[in-house]
This record gives C-alpha cells, structure tokens and sequence, in this order.
C-alpha cells in the first residue's frame, strides 16, 4: 500500500498554518479516549486470533471488550509495550506473541509501523 501525498500539500499546509497562526502545525481534534483505542485493539486482536488459530480453538477473552459489557477489564488484556518500537517495514504488522508463554493467546500490534508508532500487546485468550 502506498500512501501518497495530493501536489502542492505542504505549501497549502503552510499557507494554512499561517493563515490561523498554528504555533505547533494543524491538528485534527476527533473525540474518543484510551478506552477506545483499547476496544478498537482489542477487536483487530480477537479477530487476527480467530483468523489465525480457528473459532472455538482458544478461550476468548477480549468478548465484554468488544460487546460494551461490563465487566470489560480493559487494563488487563491491552496494553503497550515499553521501548521504542523499531521502524517497521509494513504499515501495520501483527502477528501472534510468545511474549505470555504458551498458556496465553497474545497478539502484537504495531499501528503506522512505518513511522515507529508504539506497539501493542493484547491478551486475546487461553490457549487450549
């Protein structure tokens, strides 16, 4: 996949930047919080588990998480890993962890990887 930038962009983001006096460059504000970004994490986890191990092949779970049902945990299956993530050479990249060992389904997720964004570990189940 390749992302690509519209000609002229940075002299328009300059003109623009000007224009409304942006101290530290254009920001879009969107609403939403931590609590989202560990549901959305947790969806990509589950299903990457599924596609990868089978349905019915581990026990779930990320399933309140997903569903908006407490009890959700959250702070117990998502979380980030410490460290600067190295630059990655996909955009996104995801694969299974041995991070918990083997008694653990446990999913890694580096977001932007191209950019050396954070990466994620998710707790996505018990292995059987």
């Amino acid at each position: 996949m390749v992302i690509s930038q519209l000609p002229e962009f940075s002299e328009r983001l300059g003109r623009l930047s000007k224009k409304h006096a942006a101290q530290k460059g254009v920001s879009l504000r969107t609403p939403g919080d931590s609590a989202d970004l560990g549901r959305m994490l947790a969806k990509i986890a589950h299903g990457y588990a599924v596609a990868e191990l089978g349905y019915g092949n581990f026990e779930p779970y990320l399933l309140n998480i997903i569903l908006g049902k407490p009890p959700m945990h959250l702070g117990h299956y998502v979380g980030g890993l410490f460290g600067d993530a190295p630059k990655g050479a996909d955009l996104h990249e995801i694969r299974l962890s041995d991070f918990w060992g083997s008694q653990h389904v446990a999913v890694e997720i580096h977001m932007f990887a191209d950019r050396s964004l954070p990466k994620y570990l998710v707790i996505a189940g018990k292995a059987s």
